[in-house]
């Protein structure tokens, strides 16, 4: 008798691995084992990446919770506050504007504004 070979369905039965399938808003439902694996509860978010026809889906609460935690360091070691960015957000914005678009295209932009009702 040749060794005992592990179950080829061990993932399957263990709920993870599966099928799946794509409904009309293009959404796939993840079985609940798999859910559980890898702590996905709704409005997790994943990047995917398409590689030689196969999709790999990547968690990413995790690092979005680092990098939060890294931007609000940063904010806090420079001196900052969420509130002074946004206090500031205007004007980079008008100032990238001018940059790509040029100050006539934004005056115009700054007259229909002020015009509209």
């Amino acid at each position: 008798m040749v060794g005992a070979q592990p179950s080829q369905d061990k993932a399957h039965d263990d709920g993870l691995a599966g099928f799946a399938t794509v409904d009309d808003r293009g959404r796939v439902a993840l079985s609940k084992a798999a859910r559980h694996a890898l702590n996905l509860r709704a409005g997790s978010s994943l990047a995917y990446v398409v590689v030689d026809g196969t999709i790999v889906l990547i968690p990413q609460d995790e690092h979005l919770a680092r990098l939060s935690e890294r931007a609000a360091q940063m904010l806090e070691n420079a001196g900052l506050t969420v509130e002074d960015l946004l206090a500031e957000l205007p004007a980079v914005r008008e100032e990238i504007l001018r940059q790509d678009y040029g100050d006539e295209f934004v005056d115009e932009l700054a007259r229909r504004h002020a015009a509209a009702p």
